[in-house]
């Protein structure tokens, strides 16, 4: 029986690994094969502007694509938040009575009043999440919105690092220079590996 009031998730930690310039060899490979083996991949980008907002919320669909354009040829990344989730249960949700991670686990297996048992939905789904939050620097002129900004002064965002530490990159197309585009490789690699991709702003991420 399903019934989504009884649908929660529960974290016992959530884990954050900051990645830039400094660091980033250390850390690609991992998020890569992390990509590679994952059930499917969060994306969320912070921009320093959105452009206008009645635009952005604009009833035609058209129109909402127009200044999503726009936005991304004249507003820049700031931080690229990746989080990959690979399901540590699926056997488990497939069979019953199978283990996972070492431990046996029963699906619901219930007997009917006849003695018939009936294989039930899973009574939970285990992933491994993996979170990255990469700082980025735009290589390119590109606009600053002062609210942008100032909301993610507010959140604890720190823009000194993001200047000393971040990641450059290009917008557009690729480049003929043959200059090493680290970003542009990480989403290579999730087109390339065909996860199913959940954002949190649709068309703006």
């Amino acid at each position: 029986m399903n019934n989504e009031s009884n649908l929660s998730a529960e974290f016992t930690r959530v884990p954050v690994i900051d990645v830039h310039k400094g660091n980033l060899a250390a850390h690609l490979p991992a998020l890569l094969k992390a990509i590679e083996e994952s059930s499917f991949v969060a994306i969320d980008c912070e921009l320093s502007g959105l452009g206008d907002r009645k635009k952005l919320n604009a009833s035609s669909i058209d129109e909402r694509y127009l200044n999503t354009c726009l936005v991304a040829k004249t507003r820049s990344i700031i931080a690229l938040g990746l989080s990959t989730y690979t399901l540590e249960n699926i056997k488990d949700a497939k069979t019953n009575g199978s283990h996972t991670n070492g431990q046996s686990k029963s699906n619901g297996d219930t007997a009917t009043e006849n003695g018939n048992h009936e294989d039930s939905e899973p009574k939970s789904w285990n992933y491994k999440v993996q979170t990255y939050n990469i700082m980025v620097l735009c290589g390119e002129d590109y606009i600053v919105e002062p609210g942008s900004l100032k909301f993610l002064v507010e959140h604890g965002f720190d823009f000194r690092k993001q200047y000393s530490l971040g990641i450059q990159y290009l917008r557009g197309n690729d480049r003929e220079e043959n200059e090493d585009q680290p970003l542009r490789r990480i989403f290579s690699h999730l087109v390339k590996a065909r996860k199913a991709l959940v954002l949190h702003n649709g068309l703006i991420d």
